[in-house]
């Protein structure tokens, strides 16, 4: 993957976290750990996009709509418990 530089300003004391674990890893780098703790926001990012989609999904259901997905989800829990007493 193709990097590219950049510069940041950053607080004194974050500066010395990213120091601190970077002397911890292997091969101290610090923009290996700005770039490993930037990744992990992206993904927390994403997730938080998702479940904000799922609660708009849930929450635009019509009653009849939540009646039918309590059926489905109380027939795959007695799947499920049915599935498990017969592998005991």
């Amino acid at each position: 993957m193709q990097k590219v530089k950049v510069s940041l300003t950053l607080d004194r004391s974050l500066v010395a976290e990213i120091d601190r674990r970077a002397r911890q890893a292997p091969r101290p780098n610090r923009s290996q750990i700005v770039e490993q703790a930037l990744r992990a926001w992206v993904r927390a990012s994403k997730r938080d996009g998702f479940d904000d989609e799922i609660e708009a999904y849930y929450r635009a259901l019509r009653r009849e709509e939540v009646a039918e997905d309590s059926a489905w989800a109380e027939l795959g829990d007695e799947t499920v418990r049915t599935s498990w007493d017969e592998s005991r």
